[in-house]
């Protein structure tokens, strides 16, 4: 018999592949599911580090960062050599924009694994963010050098490459990241803006921003790409609306 806890993730998953609102009450109810069943195996066995970092991926989720810490530290505590909690909690400390604690962290996780591709990506992703470009370019190859199918490294070096005005280099990452995962919508939102940005193809670009919308219809940016694209081809009409529904998805938070 289905529990009721896979019941919500099957729903969940349904709705969205049908294209339903899905409630940010019913994905927060299911975290915080997630870190009652966690505290559950930490109750009955305190020295379990990984359920304190399940729990603590929950937390991040759940955007309580100060108690995902809390956790991610407990498990190191228990374990010093494991390298996933040094990773998550870098994840935190970015999102955070401790920027310098996050790498400090990720570099602990690829001390304790070098082969760590997640790990690489994370301190590209905190590079990237300080504008330190070849340095997060470096770390995203080596993730994909590690892990070739890693869609999320070639869309962020893709989106790298077009802030340096590499422009075929970003469309050929961008490219690849979606050939990987056609759910990528960080990588078609990329390839989008570097047609419109970089190469001036603005019905290319409308093509990849839709794309990205279709994936993901909250996605706030896309919509403003592309807002951008029609306002380039003089479709004021479409412009505006896609500017309208950008601003009322920021408004809704």
């Amino acid at each position: 018999m289905m529990t009721t806890k896979v019941f919500q993730r099957v729903l969940a998953i349904f709705l969205v592949v049908v294209g339903l609102f899905v409630s940010s009450d019913v994905v927060s109810a299911e975290y915080y599911d997630e870190v009652q069943e966690y505290t559950t195996q930490i109750n009955q066995n305190p020295n379990d580090y990984e359920a304190y970092k399940d729990r603590a991926n929950a937390y991040v989720r759940l955007g309580q960062y100060d108690k995902a810490i809390q956790d991610y530290s407990k498990a190191i505590q228990i374990n010093p050599n494991y390298y996933k909690a040094y990773y998550g909690r870098g994840i935190v400390y970015r999102r955070l924009k401790q920027y310098e604690q996050a790498i400090q962290e990720h570099n602990k996780a690829l001390e304790l694994n070098p082969n760590y591709d997640k790990a690489y990506y994370g301190r590209g992703y905190v590079y990237q963010y300080l504008r330190q470009y070849e340095r997060a370019i470096q770390d995203y190859n080596k993730a994909i050098q590690l892990n070739p199918n890693y869609s999320e490294a070639y869309g962020s070096c893709g989106y790298v490459y077009l802030e340096l005005k590499q422009y075929e280099l970003a469309i050929q990452d961008c490219s690849t990241a979606v050939q990987l995962d056609p759910n990528n919508e960080r990588a078609y939102n990329n390839r989008g803006a570097t047609y419109m940005n970089g190469l001036k193809q603005y019905e290319r670009a409308i093509q990849d921003f839709s794309k990205a919308i279709e994936i993901n219809p909250k996605y706030g940016l896309a919509y403003i790409n592309r807002g951008k694209a029609y306002k380039a081809l003089e479709n004021m009409k479409q412009a505006q609306a896609d500017f309208a529904e950008a601003k009322q998805l920021a408004s809704n938070g």
